[in-house]
């Protein structure tokens, strides 16, 4: 198997660890209690679009 989580944009090294442990917590245990909701790539079919929740810079 092969998991892969990429797209950050130049916020990568930012979001490393949360994203390290939300990645291996469902890789380990199937589920997270990270919140990973906005990460769904099926949020888009279901039409839940969402603005930025946050502007860095």
């Amino acid at each position: 198997d092969y998991y892969i989580a990429a797209g950050f944009s130049g916020h990568g090294f930012m979001m490393a660890p949360a994203v390290a442990e939300m990645v291996a917590d469902l890789v380990t245990k199937g589920r997270t209690d990270l919140p990973v909701d906005w990460y769904d790539p099926y949020r888009f079919e279901r039409g839940e679009l969402r603005g930025q929740a946050l502007q860095m810079g």
